[in-house]
């Protein structure tokens, strides 16, 4: 039998790691304070690469949920869970009609103002922004009057593209999220993943999720927007990859950037790096040519662009390393081993594969804060695509079953990043032992 746990404990772990952030924020003045007024950063101010003060705010993060789900107690955390479906609804109400825009960043309106400028009754829509006031969005500064707080301030002036972000999850995934019990009963032995999933019955369509989302351009551009604002987003950035990885033993050689859109990844990699030639592949051949012509002149003669399907054998032979960023957790692994398969015939023996994506946490190695994090993006995905976020475990198994010379080597996760990137290593003389390490996650 486990001990109590101590409120007085978790309180301490608060505290501890409290004065450890406020002593490094009071000793750097340059640096701005957290603060929920709309004007404050947007988000922890302290740097990545500081790592001692993030691991400190993880901490206080874990010990502070534990805490209030601990005085909370189990039946009322089960029922605050059941009804975080109003969560959702409300926050796609706000989206929906942009209320946020229809508040001034430093005044306020009237519930009624903001009624008669979205065109819906004042009853609904006092409840609705009074219900999101219990999560921090808006405030009621005075009776009547709506003005707003540091994150609903985001969404009213779109920084970094954040309403993007918010739609796409709440206007195409959200409705794809209910939907999941009913598709686990309808096919509980999946025979298509692709086509067999939440958003194909939510959207009563029988088509993968790309192939719809290109039908409806409003929400193809949204989506796009949404992966761009989170590609430029710290833990997620392309920058934050290519600062933090060893990029040393491919510089006198050549990177294939699989999939690598408009080069946003690859072109940071060539800024943190010496790597001689990058070759950018992506499928849109419009993208490909305007990436090309609008090349700055300080990556001429070091990258390039080509079209490529990677459902299609590699062109590009004896490549030092082929790089994938946010591919592999796209599709199912038998589309995985299709990719992976498609490169054999341009492979070196000695060549990398490097992809750049999750890794799923072993159970209890990470903050519980980080892990669900890592398994909300596992349930994104397979209510939008039908495919995974995988462990180390999984990426090994789908090596070994793409072809027996692959030699896993592991996964390791940048500084500052939520991404890490598995390696593999081609042995064109034959199959070894897939070994590497199957523990976790390394730090670079």
């Amino acid at each position: 039998m486990t001990s109590p746990a101590s409120f007085t404990d978790f309180a301490e772990t608060i505290s501890a790691n409290a004065r450890i952030i406020d002593e490094f924020l009071n000793s750097n003045s340059t640096i701005p304070r957290p603060s929920f007024a709309p004007d404050g950063p947007i988000g922890f101010p302290c740097p990545p690469q500081i790592t001692p003060i993030h691991a400190a705010r993880e901490a206080l993060l874990d010990a502070s949920k534990k805490l209030y789900q601990l005085a909370l107690g189990p039946l009322e955390s089960l029922f605050e869970l059941a009804v975080r479906c109003h969560d959702s609804a409300c926050l796609h109400a706000i989206y929906r009609f942009d209320m946020a825009a229809k508040v001034p960043v430093d005044g306020e309106k009237s519930f009624a103002e903001i009624a008669e400028a979205i065109g819906v009754d004042e009853d609904r829509t006092r409840r609705v922004l009074k219900f999101a006031m219990t999560n921090g969005l808006f405030k009621e500064a005075r009776p009547g009057f709506v003005s707003h707080t540091s994150v609903s301030a985001l969404m009213a002036q779109n920084t970094m593209g954040v309403n993007a972000v918010v739609g796409h999850v709440i206007d195409d995934t959200y409705p794809a999220s209910c939907k999941l019990a009913d598709t686990m009963e309808k096919y509980p032995v999946p025979k298509n993943r692709l086509i067999e999933t939440p958003f194909a019955m939510a959207y009563q369509t029988g088509e993968p999720f790309f192939d719809y989302m290109k039908k409806h351009p409003h929400r193809i551009n949204r989506f796009q927007e949404a992966m761009r604002a989170i590609n430029n987003s710290g833990p997620y950035s392309g920058e934050t990859l290519a600062q933090g990885y060893d990029w040393s033993p491919f510089e006198s050689g050549t990177l294939v950037d699989v999939g690598g859109s408009s080069g946003h990844t690859a072109l940071k990699i060539a800024d943190a790096s010496s790597i001689s030639n990058i070759i950018v592949q992506d499928i849109n051949v419009k993208e490909v040519k305007n990436a090309q012509k609008g090349l700055e002149k300080k990556y001429e003669g070091r990258v390039r662009f080509m079209e490529h399907d990677f459902f299609k054998p590699q062109p590009v032979k004896d490549a030092d390393a082929y790089f994938f960023r946010l591919i592999f957790h796209d599709w199912p692994d038998q589309e995985c081993i299709e990719i992976l398969r498609n490169l054999v015939p341009a492979l070196k023996s000695g060549a990398s594969i490097l992809i750049c994506d999750s890794v799923l946490p072993e159970p209890n190695t990470v903050p519980n804060r980080l892990e669900k994090e890592a398994r909300i993006c596992d349930l994104h995905m397979l209510s939008l695509i039908g495919s995974t976020e995988r462990e180390i475990g999984a990426w090994q198994s789908l090596f070994a079953a793409a072809d027996p010379r692959f030699k896993f080597i592991g996964a390791k996760q940048p500084s500052g990043s939520v991404l890490s990137v598995v390696e593999a290593k081609w042995e064109a003389n034959g199959a070894l032992a897939n070994g590497g390490d199957t523990n976790g996650v390394n730090g670079s």
